[in-house]
């Protein structure tokens, strides 16, 4: 299987090793020194890292082709990497998103190609399976939702008596993932309630963010947070006091079910994945506006009663959503590949 992001790649691949031998190529050399502490794994499980500098991708793809023939079946998690495993009769694909025909070209033609002969593609959310459909006029094979890793569910939270309220953000800050929104729905509500806003990301808009904290006097309500080791960041979620999500196209929104299993009322917008994924127990704003965003924290920050029950709510939420789960449906999908079934 070849890594894809960190909650993914643990949560997957724990499971996964329960049942099966799992050989997991391109996986974050800062994620191995913990990974196997997360797994519990002893034996069901060897890693290879991911190369850096300019041949990087070439000598991982190079890597995943010459372990193919040792594997019986080869989960990727893009299509290009799929395209280039060499054995395309025992490949599973998931996308994680619907790649863009402008940004994503090579990742768009290796999935209409994988997809004409025949591989399964799986979707993680019915909103990205509609997307597939809609540009590309792929089926997906399955749709199989994530899990949450079990150590951060927590218990549900008490109105916080405590303040200020303290906002957690956590997105990678780039225009796709819209944290601006967060940026001037914060600006606005400092004159509304007492607050600390935490911002957990990089990317190629935080200087720009930084810069905009400075222009509206956010410098002691707000603390941008470098990326987290996955113990640290679960602590993060129990520091926190509510959950706001910006994306409105989000695939999936593994942070959001983070949050829920944290047991922190979440906000959303009322589109995407995000939105799918939360389901009826997250509160949802108009897509953009930041000025409903405010009035969404404010309402639910100044009610101790409807503080309480979005927090019971996500918690029971998240528990809907398990690893175990995913693993035995891909292992579903991996049987009917393996057997030609």
């Amino acid at each position: 299987m070849t890594a894809h992001v960190d909650h993914f790649t643990i949560g997957l691949v724990r499971s996964l090793s329960k049942y099966l031998s799992v050989t997991v190529t391109g996986v974050r050399p800062a994620l191995i020194r913990y990974l196997r502490d997360f797994l519990r794994i002893k034996q069901n499980l060897i890693i290879f890292p991911s190369s850096s500098g300019k041949l990087s991708s070439a000598i991982n793809l190079a890597l995943l082709k010459s372990l193919t023939p040792l594997n019986d079946v080869v989960h990727a998690n893009t299509s290009l990497s799929g395209l280039y495993c060499g054995s395309i009769e025992k490949l599973v694909v998931t996308e994680h998103g619907c790649p863009s025909p402008v940004h994503h070209l090579r990742e768009a033609s290796a999935l209409i190609k994988l997809s004409s002969l025949g591989v399964p593609i799986v979707a993680i959310s019915k909103y990205t399976e509609s997307l597939l459909r809609k540009f590309y006029g792929i089926k997906a094979y399955k749709v199989i939702y994530h899990g949450v890793i079990e150590e951060f569910f927590y218990k549900p939270r008490c109105f916080p008596l405590r303040r200020p309220v303290r906002i957690l953000y956590v997105s990678r800050l780039e225009e796709s993932k819209e944290p601006l929104v967060f940026i001037n729905a914060i600006n606005k509500l400092q004159n509304t309630i007492n607050f600390k806003a935490y911002l957990r990301g990089d990317g190629p808009l935080k200087n720009y963010i930084k810069s905009l904290i400075v222009k509206y006097n956010l410098t002691s309500r707000v603390r941008l947070i470098p990326r987290l080791p996955f113990k640290t960041l679960i602590k993060l979620y129990r520091y926190a006091d509510i959950f706001i999500h910006t994306n409105s196209t989000e695939p999936f929104g593994l942070v959001v079910l983070e949050a829920m299993a944290s047991a922190l009322p979440v906000i959303v917008p009322n589109s995407g994945g995000a939105s799918e994924i939360a389901g009826n127990a997250a509160i949802k704003f108009i897509p953009k506006d930041y000025t409903d965003l405010v009035e969404k924290i404010v309402s639910v920050v100044t009610n101790a009663q409807l503080y309480e029950t979005l927090s019971y709510n996500s918690y029971k939420h998240a528990k809907i959503f398990s690893w175990d789960k995913a693993a035995y449906e891909y292992i579903r999908i991996y049987k009917k590949v393996l057997y030609n079934d």
